[in-house]
């Protein structure tokens, strides 16, 4: 069978004083918490959380869907909550053999709080074992699934990220052969204060965004991208001051997003602060060659002159970002915001998002997806396969939704 690279549809980051979280974990409307993805052989898997319910809809490729549904309040561990807080997210293991929910939960007669996650067994589709790994006691930080690490049967789990108090991350690895839960925390004192951090469960990496100040006479600090592997060691690091395109150096501290194709390759969604109308813009860095490639994620105009000439309206790159299983395409998700009245405070009403497929070999955009609602995405995966892109999408009303687009010449 072959090997698979899914899409890691839970890349997450923490903002220093200004939290940010995809879209998958607003509380809001009957599909409050969903996510998606796709396996290397077609086959889609999507999940909603609806009331105490999960519903899985597993859809081999050319063949009905299968729903699976399990209740929260019949859990191996008793009576579950689902927490609004942290990060949920679904996984494939590389052998395509079995698939891991994980959802940010609580024991509702204990005072007990962490992720629940339940296997999927692929092969005769049924629900498979269950885990609950805690939080730390006294946490401030925020629970998330990660996903299958490399090519193996262990599953990640961040239980604890307290970056902004005590400078570590715990994460716990659940070792499907034993059932055991190891937690290792990582202290981040070494490094100056992190204010992002990206998982990437593929190739076993956590990356942490950081300041590194510079001598005296420096006009500014440099930004930093410094990977860990979860066994521990250093891994490559990014400068963003040394990023160029046509000649200049880049003007943005940190990426709003990031993902991962392979192993020496790293996208990077940026969002243009400036007054006006520049475009976002989507880097490719590769790490072997320190090289780096660029384009424009273009603004809506429309809407934005439709707003006031533009004025007090604001577009935002957002995590995640959905990678085909072959590394080609990706799902960029944009939200949009306008000022509202009385126009003097900082009263910002969202828009809703849209998504825009990228080529990443070409460089260009395939398609925008602008919904007529002002509603953002619960969840979306992207597949590509037959000279065509599949968007699968949860726009929190009606389900999921797939989209296909022809793949341009």
């Amino acid at each position: 069978m072959p090997k698979h690279r899914a899409p890691r549809a839970l890349v997450a980051c923490l903002l220093l004083g200004t939290p940010v979280y995809s879209s998958a974990t607003e509380a809001f409307g009957r599909y409050s918490n969903s996510s998606a993805i796709f396996t290397s052989n077609g086959e889609s898997l999507s999940f909603s959380l609806v009331g105490s319910e999960l519903e899985l809809e597993i859809t081999p490729a050319a063949q009905a869907a299968i729903i699976l549904k399990l209740s929260l309040d019949h859990t191996d561990f008793g009576p579950m909550a689902f927490a609004s807080w942290g990060v949920s997210g679904i996984s494939i293991s590389a052998s395509n053999r079995v698939a891991a929910i994980g959802v940010p939960s609580a024991l509702k007669f204990e005072k007990r709080h962490g992720v629940f996650v339940v296997l999927v067994d692929l092969e005769t589709n049924r629900w498979g074992k269950q885990y609950f790994v805690d939080l730390s006691e006294r946490t401030d930080g925020f629970p998330q699934f990660v996903g299958f690490l490399h090519d193996s049967e262990k599953l990640a789990v961040v239980s604890d990220t307290n970056i902004l108090s005590r400078g570590s991350i715990t994460v716990g690895v659940i070792n499907f052969s034993d059932s055991l839960v190891t937690k290792t925390a990582y202290d981040l004192k070494a490094f100056p204060p992190v204010t992002r951090f990206f998982f990437d469960a593929g190739n076993g990496r956590v990356w942490l965004g950081f300041e590194r100040p510079q001598r005296s006479d420096a006009k500014k600090n440099s930004s930093i991208l410094q990977s860990l592997a979860l066994t521990g060691e250093e891994g490559p690091s990014v400068s963003l001051a040394d990023l160029h395109v046509n000649h200049a150096s880049a003007k943005w501290l940190m990426p709003d997003t990031m993902a991962f194709p392979n192993l020496t390759t790293i996208i990077f969604g940026e969002t243009a602060w400036t007054i006006g109308f520049p475009p976002n813009r989507l880097w490719i860095a590769d790490l072997t060659t320190k090289s780096i490639r660029s384009m424009n994620l273009p603004k809506d105009i429309g809407k934005a002159m439709a707003h006031g000439l533009g004025l007090g309206w604001y577009e935002n790159v957002q995590a995640p970002t959905a990678l085909s299983p072959d590394g080609r395409f990706a799902a960029i998700q944009i939200s949009q915001m306008a000022l509202g009245p009385p126009y003097i405070v900082d009263n910002y009403v969202s828009k809703g998002s849209r998504l825009t497929i990228v080529d990443l070999q070409r460089m260009r955009i395939l398609s925008t997806i602008k919904p007529e609602h002002d509603r953002s995405p619960a969840g979306f995966a992207l597949d590509h396969r037959d000279r065509k892109v599949t968007l699968l999408v949860n726009w929190r009303e009606g389900g999921w939704k797939r989209l296909e687009f022809p793949e341009s010449e």
